[in-house]
């Protein structure tokens, strides 16, 4: 895939990057076909497209095998942090198709000024000198996620485009390079030393090798396992794998570790899903990076799938605000129902003077004899009602109740008033003088004729130490009844 391009900053690579820019297409559906395989930039750093696709993320292996490859059973990061495996689809991106060299961080640093992690600490190992042999061509190391997030801002403003360092997705995507083996050259490990400098590799390097000596994986990706550990975007988790999205992901949003992949010269075990992490100020002699640069047009495409995303969470979220403030309103209106229906009992149980009364809802009949007992209404009245007599503006809770009471038998039935204590002990009559409400001689039905349905209404005021209710009833049958008043402590 990279057959024919120069490796290092030349005019030819300057030509080749003012073209494919040029070439870039802004057709928001844009398909892989229709970009170029690969862009220079202007530091000669080589980008290989890695195409929109999916993937299995994680460990591909049992316990079982795990042991038969690697001699041992895996550790807890293999066991946990790297399961379960999972589906993952991801777009378009351009990928360093090698670790940022030496000469690449130099260009960096002799334009700004910057100094690494290392170097502000007073540590005596630094990219510059690592303690072994580093040519230019060779992996920058004792780099800090810091010092790599640093490169990326200043090469974005430089390219006028944005690079950055891959997720963790994007970067076991690009490792894998397609294939769904045990590594990226097969599920052999006596391979490995083709394909990536490891400890003990027979490949003439003891520490870090230049960049490209080894064989690519299947998309033109050099050391992407092995020479130095990659850092990555992503905050690391432990939960990760299960707690990720299944599209573009990008990691939590905090934390204090940084995700490090790809093993290194100093490792003898390597695996495209193994997930190491360290402290972003954290540098090592094993420690590079490589970058990555977007394609504008999936970037919006993300931001527009983000931003459905977003507007679906919210509907959901102010869909369930409506739904819990219905299924409140809900429960009050049933709890005000109960309220009513209490009271109804109540007042049967005070009028008839039957105190195991038990009647229930609007329409229910209660039969004390031959005498029946109907709810016909019941309505909340509110915080305000006047008097009907002496026009008195009362202030409390109340509620009417329209009841119906019918003679069953054949012959009149006599009804007479009764004295009612009410819970502070008081009579009606007291009940009645202490609220202005109506005179002391009160009468109820004298007379009810057979099979004729007599209505009358009570008015209930809900006292808020729930101490009792007053109970204002008024003869309806005003032309064949005497019309009188009484009032009830229940």
């Amino acid at each position: 895939m990279t057959a024919g391009l120069p490796r290092s900053g030349s005019s030819a690579c300057l030509t080749m990057f003012a073209i494919v820019s040029i070439l870039l297409p802004t057709n928001p559906s844009l398909s892989n076909s229709d970009l170029p395989p690969e862009l220079v930039n202007s530091i000669g750093m080589r980008m290989v497209l890695i195409p929109e696709g999916s993937f299995q993320m994680g460990a591909p292996i049992t316990d079982e095998e795990f042991k038969r490859v690697f001699g041992h059973p895996p550790g807890p990061l293999v066991s946990t942090e790297a399961r379960p495996a999972h589906k993952v689809d991801l777009w378009s991106y351009y990928l360093g198709d090698t670790e940022v060299t030496v000469q690449q961080f130099d260009r960096f640093v002799s334009v700004t000024g910057y100094l690494t992690t290392a170097e502000r600490s007073g540590h005596p190992r630094t990219w510059r000198a690592p303690g072994f042999q580093q040519s230019h061509l060779r992996p920058a190391v004792y780099i800090s996620y810091e010092d790599a997030a640093a490169f990326c801002d200043w090469l974005s403003r430089k390219e006028k485009r944005t690079y950055r360092l891959p997720t963790e997705a994007e970067w076991e995507y690009a490792c894998r390079g397609g294939t769904d083996t045990l590594f990226y050259w097969g599920d052999s490990l006596a391979d490995a030393h083709r394909y990536a400098n490891l400890k003990g590799a027979k490949d003439g390097y003891e520490f870090t090798s230049p960049v490209g000596v080894n064989e690519p994986n299947p998309w033109g990706l050099y050391d992407t396992i092995g020479n130095v550990w990659e850092w990555c975007a992503d905050w690391h988790s432990p939960t990760y794998y299960r707690d990720s999205d299944s599209t573009n992901p990008r990691g939590p949003g905090s934390g204090k570790r940084r995700a490090y992949r790809g093993f290194s010269w100093m490792d003898n075990e390597p695996k495209s899903w193994f997930r190491n992490r360290q402290l972003p100020r954290a540098f090592y002699g094993n420690s590079g990076f490589r970058v990555m640069t977007e394609i504008a047009e999936f970037v919006d495409k993300e931001q527009k799938r983000l931003a459905k995303i977003r507007a679906e969470k919210e509907r959901l979220e102010a869909e369930a605000t409506v739904t819990k403030a219905r299924r409140e309103q809900q429960a009050r209106a049933k709890a005000e129902a109960e309220q009513r229906r209490i009271a109804a009992i109540q007042m049967w149980r005070t009028v008839i003077g039957d105190p195991d009364a038990s009647v229930g809802r609007v329409g229910e009949v209660l039969m004390v004899g031959d005498i029946a007992w109907t709810v016909k209404e019941v309505r909340d009245l509110g915080k305000t009602v006047s008097h009907r007599r002496t026009k008195k503006t009362t202030e409390g809770r109340f509620i009417y109740v329209k009841i119906q009471v019918e003679n069953k038998r054949r012959e009149a039935a006599t009804m007479v008033s009764r004295e009612v204590i009410d819970a502070q002990g008081r009579t009606y009559g007291e009940v009645a003088e202490s609220r202005d409400l109506v005179e002391k001689s009160v009468f109820l039905f004298d007379t009810l004729q057979p099979s004729v349905p007599y209505e009358f209404e009570a008015l209930f005021e809900v006292s808020a130490s729930s101490n009792g209710l007053g109970l204002e009833v008024s003869n309806l049958q005003v032309d064949e009844h005497r019309s009188g008043i009484i009032a009830l402590g229940l």
